[in-house]
């Protein structure tokens, strides 16, 4: 025991480098596998969210833009369809008022 103190302290001086009492000895020191898993665990789980995330934020911009794409094309076309009623002649076309008493006529 005191020739590996002796050694030890030799190599600290001679290095400048401290080393453990295992890496001298040769032992292997003991690792902290579940807190190295947990780690990885809760990294994961974390990529996992923001993956989510991203995911749903992505969706919903792509359907406001169908649904805003989509009314645009019925309005067009409904805008369309009351020009082409109001040009002709056989159709009577009345515009009521949404606010208040109906028109009557």
């Amino acid at each position: 025991m005191a020739e590996l103190n002796k050694r030890m302290d030799n190599e600290q001086k001679a290095g400048g480098v401290e080393q453990s009492y295992g890496a001298v000895t040769g032992e292997t020191p003991e690792v902290d596998q579940e807190g190295k898993l947990e780690d990885a665990l809760e990294n994961a789980i974390y990529k996992f969210i923001g993956v989510l995330v991203i995911a749903v934020v992505i969706g919903a911009v792509i359907g406001i833009c169908c649904v805003v794409l989509v009314r645009r094309c019925l309005n067009r076309g409904q805008k369309q369809r009351l020009q082409m009623v109001k040009s002709r002649s056989d159709m009577q076309f009345v515009e009521e008022s949404t606010m208040g008493a109906s028109v009557s006529g």
